[in-house]
């Protein structure tokens, strides 16, 4: 009895063993060995799938299963002027990649497989275009997913470099639809609100708001490299080109001092009113402004 992939044991009989699925894999792969596809074939595959496909080599050590995630890390057949003939026509013809494990970093260059590939093994995997995949749904408002440090499912999240046309719920080893992004997705900026203290140089986790002030139930990690934040404070947060967010800009703060003699034993200090300014704490020493709304400010303690 043949095997799910189509193979056959030893002794067995050639008769009614051979699935068309397992003929048409193997004259898909005769035709890549000898450089050549059958016009029909080609036209009937391009009208049935979404994506573009393209070999790959199965380097990481165990099995990917059919819409699994692996993770391009080169070209399994050298090519260019130390190569050889044969092994630049077969990268004319048909590029073989090498195929690894997610890392679970933004810049993973993400292939899903169209079939189960052994290790060691070449099989086809979907580049870009619509495929289906096995995915891991942190959040039913994620759009997005990216790899993770396993072939088995991709990861949602806010940023990724596929985006999830739909998703069968929540939860691990589910089914999704995805399309390959341009980039790692569209950059963006997104409205939140600290709900603690938010110290200088650490990541906080932020609700997400719309600009009506309703939450779209989105938590995102974003980093702070600027100031301290109060707790209950509007904030805007940036992606940056690796993925993450960073906060950008909040609710404006009022800021008095604009000016002070720190020099000699007393301290001068001038303050403007009604002026609503963001600074950082640290550069405020060097904040100077001219005004002709000032008044003397006697400095409260510690500052």
């Amino acid at each position: 009895m043949p095997r799910p992939d189509g193979r056959i044991d030893s002794g067995e009989p050639l008769y009614g063993a051979i699935t068309a699925r397992a003929w048409n894999r193997m004259m898909d792969s005769a035709d890549v060995v000898l450089g050549k596809e059958d016009s029909e074939s080609v036209t009937m595959r391009s009208q049935s799938v979404g994506y573009t496909r393209m070999l790959g080599q199965n380097t990481t050590g165990g099995v990917i299963p059919q819409w699994g995630a692996g993770r391009i890390t080169g070209i399994a057949i050298q090519a260019g002027a130390g190569a050889n003939v044969a092994q630049n026509a077969q990268f004319a013809k048909s590029p073989v990649a090498t195929i690894g494990t997610p890392t679970g970093q933004p810049d993973d260059r993400i292939a899903i497989a169209i079939e189960p590939i052994r290790p060691g093994t070449v099989g086809w995997f979907a580049v870009s275009g619509i495929i289906q995949a096995r995915i891991e749904v942190v959040s039913a408002s994620d759009g997005y997913a990216a790899g993770k440090a396993s072939t088995a499912e991709l990861k949602s999240g806010s940023t990724g470099p596929l985006e999830i046309l739909w998703k069968e719920g929540v939860g691990g080893g589910k089914l999704a639809l995805m399309r390959f992004a341009a980039a790692s997705s569209p950059a963006s900026l997104k409205l939140c609100r600290t709900s603690a203290q938010w110290p200088k140089g650490t990541t906080a986790s932020l609700a997400v708001f719309r600009s009506d002030g309703g939450a779209t139930g989105e938590t995102i990690a974003v980093l702070n490299l600027f100031g301290d934040i109060a707790s209950g404070k509007w904030v805007w947060a940036a992606q940056a080109d690796d993925g993450v967010y960073v906060y950008v800009n909040s609710e404006m703060d009022p800021v008095n001092i604009i000016w002070k003699i720190t020099e000699g034993p007393d301290k001068l200090l001038f303050k403007r009113k009604e002026i609503w300014v963001h600074t950082p704490k640290d550069i405020e020493d060097d904040f100077i402004a001219t005004t002709d709304c000032v008044e003397p400010y006697t400095p409260k303690a510690g500052e």
